[in-house]
């Protein structure tokens, strides 16, 4: 008995070693083991779906760097993987290619695990969801170019039209551009941006991007804020015409060292003036030795104008609710979950701050000293006086954020210091806003990504 029941033992062993052995080989995917929630994603099945139905001059678009997956499927067929195209080929596009792109293309897929609503060339085309294969998302999609950009105004007459250059918008909404590309593309000779994009120089000579813009009626009067780095011999221009090539010189600026900038002009008009503005925003070089990265345009923002923060409870960005037989108004700067604007609006002070692809905001330069981000709510005479404060935020041990709030923008007071290398939410209530007013203040101890402003959500009653 003792010997059969060893004999079973070892052969219980047995089949647990070759269990363990065989089952991890079988089950092995691209992410390790299962796991609860795992699904499986098949480029075979998609490759099986695009030969079935794409025809000779479909392009097929992924996410930079996806054609290598689909790539040794197409092996040995060179023509095939000429439909194959990673989203950053539009991106390497001049303007006149990017226009002959959009006269003469025929079908355009996109092969994607995300939803396309989030991705890069979102914002440049019409999309469609056709189909599921092997978990990834099949679109059709047709690219656009859409300028002139013909501006509105709001229920208050207000205005404005902001560009970050984190998204391809640019590429459907300039009018022309030489020598400037996305730091999205990866081309050699630009600069290496983590978690954001701004426009870039090609190499050392001449380089402009042109908007045209159609006012709304009426407007006598707008603000140009320009925000971009020079370094020496470098010198950024803006010119404002009415008429293509026909602009005059509004601003200039250079630059003994390298420098971040961020100006404001006001421009006054005449009423017989048209509507159309032409807007360049350039960059000249002068003979002194220049670096990778030293002339980068960040952002620039056209408004009817000057914000001072947001206006409860008549702000168009301000939600209305009634909860227990009181108003509440809302505001929620959604970074995260949808590409909203408006945070530019809420923002009084946000030198050095740039908003990443992902929506958040970081410190990108300066001091903490020097450059906080203050966001500043306008309670009005509608005896408002308790807010509640909710902020979604990241910040690792070495780059902490401090979060205060204050009434007169005088006096501050701490309500949080951030360092515990987790995004998460923090809720604060602040009673008794006597003056009507209410700060936020974020001080960031470095720049870069390691510290997060993810969201700002402030109810009021």
């Amino acid at each position: 008995k003792i010997k059969d029941l060893n004999t079973f033992f070892l052969a219980l062993i047995f089949a647990a070693i070759a269990f363990l052995a065989i089952e991890p080989i079988k089950s092995r995917t691209t992410f390790g083991f299962p796991f609860k929630g795992h699904v499986e994603y098949s480029w075979r099945a998609v490759y099986d779906y695009l030969k079935e139905n794409v025809k000779q001059n479909d392009k097929i678009f992924l996410v930079k760097g996806g054609a290598a997956f689909l790539n040794y499927y197409y092996v040995g067929d060179d023509d095939a993987k000429k439909k194959l195209l990673d989203d950053d080929f539009i991106a390497r596009l001049t303007a006149e290619e990017y226009q002959d792109f959009v006269d003469h293309q025929r079908e355009n897929y996109f092969i994607s695990i995300p939803d396309y609503n989030f991705l890069f060339l979102n914002d440049i085309t019409d999309y469609e969801k056709i189909d599921v294969v092997g978990n990834f998302n099949i679109y059709k999609i047709i690219f656009k170019k859409e300028s002139p950009i013909k501006i509105q105004s709001d229920d208050n007459g207000q205005w404005q039209y902001y560009e970050n250059f984190r998204t391809s918008r640019y590429i459907s909404s300039a009018y022309d551009w030489k020598n400037m590309v996305t730091t999205y593309s990866g081309i050699n000779g630009i600069p290496k941006t983590e978690g954001f994009n701004v426009l870039s120089p090609i190499d050392f000579s001449e380089s402009y991007i042109d908007y045209k813009f159609i006012l709304p009626d009426h407007t006598d009067h707008f603000y140009i804020n320009t925000e971009f780095s020079i370094d020496e011999g470098s010198t950024f221009h803006l010119f404002l015409g009415e008429e293509e090539d026909s602009g005059q010189e509004v601003y200039t600026q250079s630059a003994e060292k390298f420098s971040h900038f961020n100006h404001q002009i006001k421009i006054d008009r005449e009423a017989q003036m048209s509507r159309d503005v032409f807007l360049r925003l350039q960059f000249d070089y002068g003979d002194a030795p220049h670096k990778i990265g030293g002339v980068t345009l960040k952002s620039f923002n056209i408004s009817s104008d000057l914000y001072d923060g947001v206006q409860f409870p008549y702000d168009y960005v301000v939600d209305k609710n009634e909860k227990d037989g009181q108003m509440e108004y809302v505001y929620n700067a959604k970074m995260e979950i949808e590409k909203s604007e408006k945070w530019t609006k809420g923002v009084t002070r946000s030198v050095g701050w740039i908003q990443t692809n992902e929506g958040f905001l970081v410190r990108d330069y300066g001091t903490k000293e020097d450059n906080p981000l203050i966001f500043k709510f306008n309670l009005g005479d509608n005896n408002m006086r308790r807010c509640n404060i909710e902020i979604k935020a990241f910040a690792t041990h070495t780059n902490p954020i401090e979060i205060s709030y204050s009434t007169d923008e005088n006096t501050w007071d701490l309500l949080e210091k951030i360092d515990d290398n987790i995004a998460k939410e923090y809720n604060f209530g602040i009673d008794d806003v006597k003056t009507g007013k209410l700060f936020l203040r974020f001080h960031t101890e470095l720049v870069g990504t390691s510290s997060q402003v993810r969201n700002i959500k402030v109810v009021c009653q």
